[in-house]
């Protein structure tokens, strides 16, 4: 039987990335109210005890309707969550209910992995990037999205260029998203490994399925990524019918590997 504290676990880690996700949403509407028309720095200050009285109703609303918003997301995470769960517990029955017992083994050893990847995503130390990717493995329908992580890494404790990491991976989810065509037989599917090296993190991304590669392949050039990230390596990149392969590095910044 599949661990239950593991199930909640998974929910914790959910709940935690619309957390993150709220937190930077209320970050967007500060900024928005601080970049507003001079006239509004114009209104005549107030006391401390009534000042927080005074909300913008504008911004009120918008605050409200996007905690809705990540509201809805958190729920249909963890349904997505609770869901996939449930089709690991109804396969390893079936196994022992048609006394299957030789599936058994590799399909626990199945789980076991997927339990190792989904702790080491929950630490890694980067709350917007968790959140980012459970989100887009629940709402992407044009291909399925795994991640392998062979060892713990803390992203936060690596000496990269802040949102290195997060911005580059939005940048080729998305690309694959735009320009994935409709599968015939075998779903889409994307895997994304990440390994610490002496010169900087690797992300590799292995794309399986259908895709438009003229359109992919100028989102995936590297002036195009060193637009998105700066001082980032390609270290390889094949498009063939059915596949791509991106392996990309980001390296330490010399100011901290030197301390």
């Amino acid at each position: 039987m599949i661990d239950i504290p593991w199930f909640i676990a998974g929910l914790a880690a959910t709940a935690l990335a619309g957390y993150a996700l709220g937190k930077r949403t209320s970050k967007d509407v500060r900024d928005q109210q601080s970049n507003a028309e001079p006239a509004a720095a114009a209104v005549k200050p107030v006391e401390s005890d009534t000042a927080d009285a005074l909300v913008d109703p504008e911004v009120e609303a918008l605050l409200r309707e996007q905690r809705e918003t990540l509201h809805q997301e958190m729920v249909h995470t963890i349904s997505h969550i609770r869901h996939d769960w449930m089709n690991d517990m109804q396969i390893l029955s079936g196994y022992i209910q048609l006394k299957k017992y030789d599936y058994l083994a590799p399909y626990m050893e199945k789980i076991r992995l997927k339990l190792h990847n989904e702790s080491v995503l929950g630490k890694l130390g980067d709350p917007s990037l968790v959140a980012y990717l459970l989100t887009f493995r629940t709402e992407c329908k044009d291909f399925e999205l795994e991640l392998e992580f062979p060892q713990e890494i803390h992203i936060g404790e690596l000496p990269l260029e802040d949102g290195a990491v997060e911005r580059t991976v939005k940048h080729v989810l998305e690309s694959f998203r735009r320009y994935a065509r409709e599968y015939v037989h075998e779903p889409n599917a994307m895997t994304i490994e990440m390994a610490k090296e002496d010169e900087g993190l690797l992300i590799d991304f292995e794309y399986n399925g259908q895709y438009d590669a003229d359109k992919l392949k100028r989102e995936l050039d590297e002036q195009t990524l060193l637009a998105v990230v700066e001082d980032i390596y390609i270290e390889a990149c094949e498009l063939e019918e059915g596949l791509v392969s991106l392996a990309v590095r980001l390296p330490y910044r010399e100011s901290d590997k030197t301390r």
